[in-house]
């Protein structure tokens, strides 16, 4: 778990975030306020059919279960998608995990790391949980991304994997 002290301590973030993600293939808990609370929490999943996204939720299964709702959020201006996330509810019920929604939200020319913020307080999501670094690491350090967003500025906790 990652709280505040190393959140503002960067050089040691980023080779812990590296040592985790790239090397010990790791899910990482960021609690920035230490607030997250066990006891049916709300869960809000930043959806892509990505391995990463994936391997974020397989990881965070165990936690799903004690949610008392889990809210699938996929950021995509193509809001005609009539059945999101098929396969991933699907995938969740086997395992146990209740109170699923799944939900298309516009992008509108923002960032995604803000729409999904912006999501999870409408949901009132205590825990958010993404994949990390979909794109190459090098193109996300040179150009920033989602990962390095959410990461930077993240407001409640969040379950990252790679």
């Amino acid at each position: 778990m990652i709280g505040a002290d190393l959140l503002g301590d960067q050089n040691t973030l980023e080779a812990v975030l590296d040592g985790a993600w790239f090397h010990a293939d790791v899910p990482v808990l960021f609690d920035p306020a230490a607030s997250l609370v066990f006891d049916n929490p709300t869960v809000m999943i930043a959806w892509q059919e990505t391995a990463e996204a994936s391997s974020a939720v397989r990881a965070s299964v165990p936690l799903l279960k004690l949610a008392g709702s889990v809210h699938i959020v996929i950021v995509d201006d193509n809001r005609d998608l009539r059945d999101p996330a098929p396969g991933l509810l699907s995938y969740l019920s086997s395992r146990g995990v209740e109170n699923l929604s799944a939900e298309v939200v516009p992008r509108n020319d923002r960032l995604v790391s803000h729409v999904l913020d912006d999501h999870a307080e409408r949901v009132g999501a205590n825990l958010v949980v993404m994949g990390a670094y979909g794109h190459a690491r090098l193109r996300e350090w040179v150009f920033g991304g989602v990962t390095r967003s959410v990461v930077q500025h993240l407001t409640r906790p969040t379950f990252m994997a790679r």
